[in-house]
C-alpha cells in the first residue's frame, strides 16, 4: 500500500509508542498472523484471524474484525474519510488509531506501555505521563 505524506507530518504529535505502532501498522510489519505467517514464525500455523477471517492483517483488524470492535465506532465517526488508506494518511486519524491500539492492548508488544499510561493517568501523574509521550524530532 502506498502512503502519502512525510513521516514527520504523521508522527510529530505522537508518543513514542504511538509512533512505533504507526510504523508497524503502515508497513504491515507487526505482530499479526498474516505477517508472522509470511515470516515463518514458529507456532504460527496460518495467516488467519481468530474470528475466522482468512487473513489477520491491519486493515481487517482496524476496519472489520469483531474481536476489535470496542472503540472502532468512535474512530470511524471521527474520521474525516472512512477509507482505510485515507485514515492511514491523516495525522489525526493515525493518532486516534494508535491510541486506541494502546488503550485496548490490541498488539501484544505494546500492552505494557498501554498499562503504564493507564496507571499514570489514574494516579494523576501527568508529568510522568508526558515523559512517556515525549518524542523528539530533529529536523
Amino acid at each position: 500500500m502506498n502512503y502519502r505524506g512525510t513521516p514527520y507530518e504523521l508522527h510529530r504529535n505522537l508518543s513514542r509508542a504511538q509512533s512505533s505502532i504507526a510504523t508497524q501498522v503502515r508497513s504491515e510489519h507487526n505482530g499479526l498472523n498474516s505477517y508472522l505467517y509470511r515470516r515463518k514464525v514458529p507456532g504460527v500455523e496460518a495467516p488467519s484471524c481468530q474470528c475466522g477471517y482468512r487473513s489477520q492483517n491491519v486493515k481487517h483488524m482496524i476496519m472489520a474484525c469483531p474481536r476489535w470492535a470496542k472503540g472502532r465506532g468512535e474512530i470511524l465517526r471521527k474520521a474525516e474519510n472512512r477509507s482505510f488508506k485515507a485514515m492511514m494518511n491523516n495525522p489525526k486519524d493515525v493518532a486516534r488509531i494508535t491510541q486506541w491500539i494502546l488503550n485496548e492492548g490490541k498488539l501484544e508488544q505494546f500492552r505494557l506501555i498501554g498499562a503504564i499510561e493507564t496507571v499514570l493517568k489514574q494516579r494523576g501523574e501527568e508529568k510522568k505521563l508526558r515523559q512517556t509521550r515525549t518524542l523528539q524530532w530533529h529536523v
